[in-house]
C-alpha cells in the first residue's frame, strides 16, 4: 500500500507553529478546522503533554464569496502571533476573475498572502442587563447560585431562561433538607419576568439550551451529589417538564447546547472513567459519536456552559483556585467533530457561567448568586470578503 504523504502545507504550518513555541498538537487540529487532512493525529496524541490553556489565543478567519455562484471555503484558525498565508480562493463568480479578498475595514489582501494578528484572540463583551433570581419558596432564604442560561427566540420576541440554587455549606455537605432550585425566564423585549417554576429535580442545572426545531428547553441537570439526575432535563419552553434523557455512557451532564440538527454534551464517564468528554448526539437525542478533551483542560479549570455554530463548539472554562475570574476563565474551542481550534480569552470579571449564540449575536451569563448578568459579546474573527472583476 503507497505510504501517503504529507503536504507542504501541513509541514509549514506546524514548523511555523513549533517556531513560535507552540506544540504540534496546535497545528494538525488548525489543519482539520480548515478542512485540511488530519492524518498527522495520531503523532499530536504523542507529541506532548502540554495544555492549551498555555498557548497564545486564537482568532477565526471567515471567508465570504461576496456574489459568488460557486465554491465553498471552509474558515481557518490561527493562534494570535503566528504568520500564515491565508488558504487559496476556492470561490468561482460567473463572468468575472478573483481578485482578493477585503475586510470590513477596506484592508485589502491578495490571494494567499501570509497574515497575522488580524484579530486578538479576545471575547469583548459589554453588559446588558441584570436578572433577578427572586426568591425561594422559604424566603428566609437567598439563592446563593445562578447557573446555566439559554438565550432564544421565540414568535417574534428574544427570551433569557436560566437557573438559581441555593448552593450554601448545608448543601455540600449533603443536607438537601432546604435545597431548592428555580428556572426563570424573562422577556428580553419587555424586561418582563413570563415564567418561573421551583423545584424542578436537577441538582445545579449546569447548562441550558433551546432547541428551535421542537420549541424545547435543555437542562444539563449536573449529578453533583447523591439520589439526584446526571442526564439532560426536557423543558417546553415556556418551563413545564415533560422529560429526563440519561446515556448509560453519561456519567453526568455538565453542559448541552444545540445548533443544526445536533445536540453536545460535556460530561464525565462512565465511558472514559473521569474524563471530561464531549458528546454528540443527534436531534433524537441518540448518541453519535464522542470525544475525550480532558487534556484542553488542564488542572484546576473546569467545564462549565457550552454553545455551538455551523462549524464549532464553544466552550467556558474556569480555574476555580482562586476568584479572579478576568485572569481565569477561557473559552476552549472545538470543532464539531471534537478537535481542539483555539483558545480564547474571556474580558468578564464575574463568573462565566453559560453562552448562546443567535446568528452573529452572542450571549454569556454570570453568576450573581441572587441574580445573573446578561453580556452581549463578540468573538474573535474577522470576515474577509472576495474581491471581484469582470473577466477580460
Amino acid at each position: 500500500m503507497k505510504k501517503k504523504t504529507e503536504k507542504k502545507s501541513e509541514r509549514t504550518l506546524r514548523n511555523r507553529l513549533l517556531q513560535a513555541g507552540m506544540v504540534m498538537a496546535a497545528a494538525v487540529i488548525l489543519f482539520a478546522s480548515m478542512g485540511l487532512p488530519a492524518q498527522a493525529g495520531k503523532k499530536r496524541r504523542a507529541q506532548t503533554a502540554a495544555t492549551p490553556l498555555t498557548y497564545g489565543d486564537a482568532y477565526i478567519i471567515k471567508f465570504d464569496g461576496n456574489g459568488a455562484t460557486g465554491g465553498v471555503m471552509d474558515d481557518m484558525v490561527l493562534p494570535t502571533g503566528l504568520a500564515y498565508p491565508l488558504e487559496t480562493n476556492r470561490y468561482t463568480r460567473t463572468g468575472y476573475s478573483f481578485a482578493g479578498w477585503s475586510d470590513a475595514s477596506g484592508n485589502v489582501y491578495n490571494n494567499n498572502q501570509v497574515v497575522q494578528n488580524l484579530k486578538n484572540g479576545r471575547i469583548e463583551s459589554r453588559k446588558l442587563a441584570v436578572f433577578s433570581a427572586g426568591f425561594p419558596i422559604n424566603q428566609a432564604l437567598k439563592f446563593r447560585s445562578t447557573q446555566g442560561s439559554v438565550v432564544f427566540d421565540r414568535n417574534g420576541h428574544r427570551y433569557l431562561a436560566f437557573t438559581a440554587s441555593i448552593n450554601d455549606p448545608s448543601y455540600y455537605a449533603g443536607d438537601l433538607s432546604h435545597y431548592e432550585t428555580a428556572v426563570l425566564l424573562y422577556d428580553l423585549t419587555t424586561g418582563q419576568l413570563v415564567a418561573d417554576v421551583h423545584n424542578l429535580n436537577f441538582d445545579h442545572g449546569n447548562s441550558m439550551c433551546y432547541n428551535p426545531d421542537n420549541g424545547h428547553i435543555y437542562i444539563a441537570e449536573g449529578g453533583s451529589l447523591p439520589g439526584y439526575p446526571s442526564g439532560i432535563m426536557e423543558l417546553t419552553w415556556d418551563l413545564k417538564a415533560i422529560d429526563s434523557h440519561g446515556f448509560p455512557d453519561l456519567g453526568r451532564a455538565f453542559s448541552i447546547t444545540y445548533a443544526n440538527g445536533q445536540y453536545f454534551v460535556i460530561g464525565k464517564g462512565p465511558r472514559d472513567g473521569d474524563a471530561t468528554t464531549l458528546f454528540r448526539l443527534n436531534s433524537d437525542m441518540q448518541m453519535e459519536d464522542h470525544f475525550n478533551v480532558s487534556k484542553w483542560y488542564p488542572a484546576g479549570y473546569s467545564p462549565q456552559g457550552i454553545a455551538a455554530d455551523d462549524h464549532f463548539v464553544y466552550c467556558i472554562a474556569a480555574n476555580f483556585s482562586h476568584h479572579q475570574w478576568k485572569k481565569s476563565q477561557k473559552v476552549v474551542v472545538f470543532t464539531r467533530n471534537g478537535l481542539y481550534a483555539g483558545t480564547w480569552s474571556l474580558d468578564i470579571t464575574k463568573e462565566a457561567e453559560d453562552m448562546s449564540i443567535l446568528g452573529n449575536d452572542v450571549y454569556i451569563t454570570t453568576n450573581d448568586k441572587t441574580a445573573t448578568t446578561l453580556y452581549q459579546s463578540v468573538l474573535p474573527s474577522v470576515k474577509l470578503y472576495a474581491q471581484w472583476v469582470p473577466a477580460r
